[in-house]
């Protein structure tokens, strides 16, 4: 057992956690105690739980001795019925209150991470994504319907925790965590899901209180407000203080939660108690959040029918609440902040007008993408043009954007041109190719969306590309580089088939060809063409 616990503990303390405990030496079996004395352990110790690393280390390496002794199938079979106070319910509770995050684990997330720099440290974190990870497994095993069903705190508990790490858009959860509870909740949806969870217990009891009556723009029933009262002078603040975010971080993944399970007639019956937090968090919320609000949103709008959202008048307040999350940008912004809310501002407003006008006024709703991409895209470069992380966002958004609006992208051809095309002239590729890669990618949505009027930018196109691939060269064919040299091809292709019936391509071709051999393979066919 000495064994079991040194290696817990090296595990625990380890800047990378491992998935399980890897044991040496011969174990005793008649030395390895009763699961439900670990048990009590681990519900002692999460009793006194103080928030710190320390106390977190403590408790994962019980976690790990727990999850070994588990796999070893051994401990119950091997032990008669222990005198310890063990109740299964207690435990679970216990579980459920280790899968809610600390203010440090959530501080760590707010951290600047600059991807062309030394990740800044982030332990509690590290140690919290390996715990919830084990803490689901065991979750897993104990849970039964009987069990959910014979108390309702336990069930809340459960539902909770599985909200909290179902979403795989939060940075304390993992794809092994998500896919723990996607199993979990196949087993057990119909009571984790079921009303009395989803809006008695998440919205009306936990999420109401922590988020108020929301802002001015809206009723108490959800709709646009006729008169909206005058802000008083504040001084702004990315609010920790406010309950939602420093009490319960996990709120909006219970909101989304309730959202993603609640049929859309209920979704409608409820909107008063969905709409006030999200646009609450929109108005008052650190960057992250809003983002996180911006996808709730986005999910909300594509459920509810169109009928329904016209009625209540929203249209507009939920344009005005995301519109500026697609101005939180470098330097002020922190990169990877700032990017996860551009992707989520424009998912959000693109789902917006698609619901509001798709079918019932093409001309309002051709207006409103259009505005994605000036305000959106074209006003980040102008502030954060300089950021290249920035940049590949920009430009992998501006792709969907013109894929949305195909043809009548063309007006804007003048700018969405020399915007490709300057990451790809850019003499350092090489350091970055993604930023080239995405580039490419846009300039291929370009070109098939515009071709009526690509052809009047074909020496541009060619000479980008041409530069783009003699660059990239002599760099290894794997990962982006061979799939930035296949966007070029294709690029290629596209251009030779916007000038059909014409002689522009051969020559140029040719011309480019006899001046360095190199560029041949720039002119082989491609598949996606």
């Amino acid at each position: 057992m000495d064994s079991i616990k040194s290696a817990a503990r090296d595990a625990a303390r380890s800047s990378s956690p491992p998935e399980a405990l890897q044991v040496s030496g011969v174990i005793d079996i008649e030395a390895i105690p009763d699961l439900k004395v670990i048990a009590q352990d681990i519900i002692e110790l999460q009793k006194s739980a103080d928030g710190t690393l320390e106390n977190s280390r403590k408790l994962l390496a019980k976690l790990y001795i727990y999850d070994h002794i588990k796999s070893l199938q051994v401990a119950e079979e091997s032990r008669g019925e222990t005198e310890v106070s063990y109740n299964s319910e207690d435990f679970v509770l216990s579980l459920c209150k280790i899968l809610r995050p600390n203010q440090a684990v959530v501080s760590e997330i707010d951290l600047e991470q600059d991807p062309f720099k030394e990740p800044q440290p982030t332990p509690n974190l590290v140690v919290f994504k390996t715990t919830s990870r084990i803490s689901l497994l065991i979750l897993r095993e104990l849970l039964t319907d009987d069990l959910l069903n014979s108390d309702s705190v336990v069930r809340n508990n459960v539902a909770s925790a599985i909200a909290t790490h179902a979403l795989r858009v939060v940075d304390w959860v993992t794809e092994e965590s998500a896919q723990v509870c996607d199993n979990i909740i196949e087993r057990h949806g119909s009571i984790l899901t079921s009303d009395d969870v989803l809006i008695e217990f998440m919205l009306k009891t936990t999420i109401k209180p922590l988020f108020g009556k929301g802002p001015g723009t809206i009723t108490e029933k959800g709709r646009k407000a006729m008169r909206v009262p005058q802000a008083k002078p504040a001084v702004f603040s990315f609010s920790d203080e406010k309950p939602w975010r420093k009490d319960r971080p996990d709120a909006l993944c219970l909101l989304s939660y309730s959202v993603t399970n609640l049929k859309p007639e209920s979704l409608e019956q409820n909107w008063h108690l969905v709409i006030p937090p999200i646009l609450t968090t929109l108005d008052e919320g650190d960057v992250l959040s809003k983002a996180h609000a911006c996808d709730i949103l986005d999910r909300v709008i594509r459920s509810v029918g169109h009928d329904f959202l016209s009625r209540t008048g929203l249209g507009s307040v939920f344009e005005e609440a995301i519109s500026p999350c697609l101005h939180f940008l470098p330097p002020l912004t922190p990169v990877n902040h700032a990017i996860r809310s551009f992707r989520a501002g424009v998912a959000a407003l693109m789902g917006l007008a698609t619901h509001r006008y798709a079918g019932v006024d093409d001309n309002m709703w051709y207006k409103a993408i259009d505005k994605i991409l000036r305000d959106g895209v074209f006003h980040g470069m102008t502030y954060a043009g300089e950021n290249i992380r920035m940049v590949e966002v920009f430009l992998q958004e501006t792709g969907i954007i013109v894929g949305v609006l195909g043809v009548s992208s063309v007006k804007h051809l003048l700018k969405l041109i020399p915007f490709c095309i300057e990451p790809m002239t850019s003499p350092f590729i090489t350091t970055y190719p993604e930023a080239a890669l995405a580039a490419a990618g846009t300039l291929v949505d370009v070109t098939r969306h515009c071709w009526p009027r690509v052809p009047g930018y074909n020496n541009e196109i060619l000479k980008a590309a041409v530069f783009c691939w003699i660059r990239i060269f002599e760099e290894p064919a794997e990962g982006t580089v061979q799939q930035l040299r296949g966007q070029l091809k294709l690029i290629m292709a596209l251009l030779e088939k916007v000038n059909t019936g014409t002689t522009w391509f051969q020559e140029a071709k040719d011309a480019v060809v006899s001046k360095d051999t190199r560029l041949k393979g720039l002119f082989e066919p491609s598949c996606a063409a």
